[in-house]
């Protein structure tokens, strides 16, 4: 129950952060408002399309939203990067890591 409520912050953040209504952001995950609201509060857990359609809106990796390996402040700050920018800083971490 606690990965469904993270992943609904998650949401809700992406939403505020588009400064989009939750009937705008329904409609571009083509979901009805109240399941978007279900999923903001963690009652329920977006199918895979959804979940693939916000990422691109938000230039973000899908496994951000579902890993609980990113906490909401993680996920924040994630949120000012480029999908490019976060391969590039994982890709040093790991190179790092190596050598």
């Amino acid at each position: 129950m606690e990965e469904i409520t993270l992943l609904g912050e998650k949401i809700a953040y992406s939403r505020e952060k588009l400064q989009f209504s939750k009937k705008e952001l329904a409609e571009h995950m083509d979901v009805s408002v109240s399941t978007l609201s279900k999923y903001e509060k963690g009652i329920s857990m977006p199918s895979v399309m959804p979940l693939y359609i916000l990422s691109l809106i938000m230039d973000m990796p899908m496994e951000t939203f579902v890993s609980d390996d990113f906490s909401l402040e993680e996920f924040k700050k994630m949120s000012a990067k480029t999908t490019s920018e976060m391969f590039i800083e994982l890709h040093n971490d790991i190179v790092k890591g190596i050598f």
